[in-house]
């Protein structure tokens, strides 16, 4: 990420019009400029200023008492000549558009490189998530449907950096998470994280998430307190019976369908301590991954329904999650095992070309 080199440009390139040539197609006349308002009748017309040499610009004379002079557009390295020292007189009334306030152009010469800088990190950078809410936080990072970094370290609302629209609305107390070391170990900008302490959840939107059985990445940091109960992490369902869910169940580490029904599952990790947790399908494979190791695998059949609702730390107002989170994200693609290597070290995904 960042800004490439200066563009250029040659102002002897500029098309002029009927006068000496810039750079071999034609200068500009500085007569074909509006003439001021205001000048009394023509007088004495001055004397053009030489055309500018070599790499310095021509010296244009100031000008004259007199009428239309015959400055022109000189060889100046910068592509312009010297303006003529003739003006418009100081009598009389406006001349016509077309009428020149210099004489005829100089020949131009060639024009020298302009330096322009151009700064494309507009482009390229990921946008400000307190003004747009699109921060993905690498240009490379692609197929990002849901991202909610829980950086806003106060407040109900948690904003979705993916710029889809699925922002969530915490509908019970939490504690947020700022101090440096009480966070995971990121490689990326990482002000706060949420603690969801066995009472807190969000409401999430779902314009953009896939269906329960879509190919998808769920992924997020987690610092579990307790393996007591059944904990959802992240629930994306309907009200006709069907869910993706992850979270703890029955002391493991699982996602699991509405039932519940286990897809697959696998030991839960430490408590007190931040692990990266990650579930992907690809149309036949389930995989759940801890910290980047090897996934656990299933192929049982998923639920088949779109999502219209969807919560984080709760199903249907409870479930409640027990532990901290932080950078959940959901893809519309399964990442890969590389891919998954990459977020659990802290970094991003890197799932663009």
């Amino acid at each position: 990420m960042g800004c490439r080199s200066p563009e250029t440009f040659r102002i002897g390139d500029l098309d002029g019009g009927p006068g000496g040539p810039v750079n071999g197609s034609g200068g500009f006349a500085v007569g074909d400029l509006d003439a001021a308002p205001g000048f009394d009748g023509p007088g004495a017309g001055g004397t053009g200023g030489d055309p500018g040499a070599g790499g310095d610009p021509g010296s244009g004379g100031l000008p004259g008492s007199g009428g239309a002079g015959t400055g022109g557009v000189g060889t100046g390295g910068a592509g312009t000549g010297g303006a003529g020292t003739g003006g418009a007189g100081t009598g009389g009334t406006k001349p016509p558009i077309d009428a020149a306030m210099g004489g005829t152009p100089g020949s131009g010469g060639a024009g020298a490189d302009v330096a322009v800088a151009v700064d494309l990190a507009a482009e390229t950078a990921p946008r400000d998530v307190a003004t747009d809410a699109v921060d993905a936080g690498d240009p490379a990072e692609r197929n990002l449907v849901g991202y909610w970094k829980f950086d806003e370290g106060s407040g109900t609302t948690l904003r979705d950096s993916s710029g889809k629209g699925n922002g969530a609305t915490i509908a019970s107390a939490v504690n947020w998470i700022s101090a440096a070391a009480s966070l995971p170990s990121l490689k990326f900008t990482n002000a706060a994280a949420i603690n969801f302490n066995g009472t807190g959840h969000a409401a999430v939107g779902t314009p953009t998430l896939p269906a329960t059985n879509a190919v998808q990445s769920i992924t997020f940091w987690l610092n579990l307190k307790s393996t007591a109960g059944e904990q959802y992490i992240v629930c994306l369902w309907n009200q006709s019976q069907n869910a993706i869910s992850l979270g703890i169940r029955l002391g493991q580490l699982t996602a699991w369908k509405w039932g519940p029904n286990n897809l697959v599952a696998m030991a839960p990790p430490s408590l007190n301590s931040w692990h990266h947790v990650a579930y992907t399908f690809d149309g036949t494979t389930h995989r759940l991954y801890l910290d980047g190791g090897t996934p656990v695998t299933s192929t049982i059949a998923p639920n088949d329904a779109v999502v219209t609702r969807a919560e984080i730390s709760a199903y249907n107002g409870g479930g409640f999650l027990n532990g901290q989170m932080d950078d959940l994200r959901i893809y519309n693609v399964a990442l890969t095992a590389t891919q998954i290597g990459n977020l659990a070290a802290g970094a991003f995904a890197a799932t663009g070309p």
